[in-house]
């Protein structure tokens, strides 16, 4: 079963400044968008790269969302957590635009996204300091339809309608050969 399906996105090309995740600061940098397609949540991929030396896993993480995408779409309820991608994998780079890094959403983490409903996706990384952190690919200032920016610091969600995170939602190919499937 392939991954090439897509549910939604912000390309990352976009990207033209970025937002900074470490302890203590930003923990979360991603965006609310409304699902184009419905199907298993099965690949993320953002505009990433670090400075310093950080160590620990980053994570994609898939929330519900309050408000509406593209003026006050914030993140709610945590639905999908993605596999951990090592961090010290992830280049240090000049930019953006950085390094399009893959998520992947496996076994009970494959949410079944729903067409034409408000979600927020992003990135998590909660190590790190002020001098060893992940970069996150942003477009700053940005006007999208139905997309915004969402970060999480100190101990709440905030969200901005001006600022957009580059990144690309990804739902499971189905192929049948042929086959006609009865389900119960």
């Amino acid at each position: 079963m392939g991954c090439t399906q897509l549910i939604s996105s912000y390309d990352v090309a976009n990207n033209n400044s970025a937002y900074y995740e470490y302890s203590g600061s930003n923990t979360f940098i991603g965006e609310a968008f409304v699902a184009g397609a419905g199907g298993s949540l099965c690949k993320a991929q953002f505009d990433l790269a670090t400075g310093g030396s950080p160590t620990g896993s980053v994570y994609a993480k898939l929330y519900s969302c309050t408000g509406t995408p593209g003026t006050d779409g914030n993140a709610n309820t945590l639905l999908a957590t993605s596999d951990a991608v090592d961090i010290t994998t992830i280049p240090n780079k000049v930019g953006p635009p950085y390094n399009t890094i893959d998520f992947t959403f496996s076994g009970a983490q494959m949410y079944n996204v729903i067409v034409s409903t408000n979600y927020v996706i992003g990135v998590s990384f909660a190590g790190g300091d002020s001098s060893n952190y992940l970069k996150v690919g942003v477009c700053d200032p940005s006007t999208v339809a139905n997309k915004n920016f969402v970060k999480y610091v100190g101990a709440s969600f905030q969200y901005n309608a001006a600022i957009n995170t580059g990144f690309f939602a990804y739902k499971s190919d189905v192929s049948f050969n042929g086959m006609l499937l009865a389900l119960d």
